[in-house]
């Protein structure tokens, strides 16, 4: 770090450290979003699947079909 400082000095570089997010933020950020129409009002896509999925292996083939 001291070398990193030492040669990025000539270029008149400073760190400045992120402050730190306080957790009631985050939790209402995440609420906020949480129920935002946009992903209510999606329409549903249809998957259709063929063969199965064993412990011994799996095979599968999809269809998607958008709305």
């Amino acid at each position: 770090m001291v070398k990193w400082a030492v040669e990025l000095s000539e270029f008149s570089i400073e760190f400045h450290p992120r402050l730190v997010i306080k957790e009631q933020v985050l939790a209402d950020f995440i609420i906020e979003l949480a129920y935002d129409e946009v992903s209510i009002s999606m329409p549903i896509w249809s998957l259709y699947v063929d063969e199965l999925s064993t412990s011994v292996g799996s095979g599968v083939e999809i269809v998607l079909e958008s709305p």
